[in-house]
């Protein structure tokens, strides 16, 4: 009786751990963001110092899809401008949004990016009234150029901000 027990008992978990599988295994698709991660580089702090005046922007990868920046030029003690800053990825489409205190009721702006190349990102919005286009240009590992521009009265208005890293002590 007692090895009748055992058998059945064996016979029994052999046929548990053989039956069919009744999980699933679901293949979910890795979302990528190929178009943010060529702008990693822009991670860090970068700053510039005029005779005027000093800017500084400060970057960090927020998720996947998107880097966060804030952004300030200062004139003496002065700050006379303060933003945050995102660079999204939204489908296959990069998109810079900045919100500037005290403009735009406090609202964000989204710029498309409408050229792009190995070095180069133009974001462009010719509904907003300054600026319509943002450039983030990649000189070097250490050197960025940015600039805002519009054409106001015919004229083409442009606001550099060459940018150097910020070297960490």
């Amino acid at each position: 009786m007692k090895k009748n027990i055992i058998v059945f008992a064996s016979l029994s978990f052999l046929v548990a751990c053989s039956g069919p599988q009744s999980e699933t295994v679901t293949a979910q698709a890795i979302k990528t963001y190929p178009e943010i991660e060529k702008l990693s580089w822009l991670s860090g702090e970068w700053v510039r110092n005029s005779l005027t005046d000093f800017s500084s922007e400060k970057w960090e990868k927020k998720n996947d899809s998107t880097l966060y920046g804030v952004g300030l030029t200062m004139e003496g003690k002065d700050t006379v401008a303060f933003e945050s800053m995102t660079i999204e990825q939204k489908n296959n489409t990069l998109y810079y949004i900045p919100v500037v205190k005290d403009q735009n009721a406090g609202q964000a702006v989204e710029f498309a990016l409408t050229s792009s190349n190995k070095n180069e990102w133009i974001f462009e919005n010719p509904k907003h009234d300054f600026p319509t286009k943002i450039i983030y240009k990649k000189i070097n590992n250490d050197s960025l150029y940015a600039e805002i521009s519009a054409v106001r009265e015919g004229k083409e208005v442009k606001v550099p901000f060459p940018f150097a890293r910020k070297k960490i002590k």
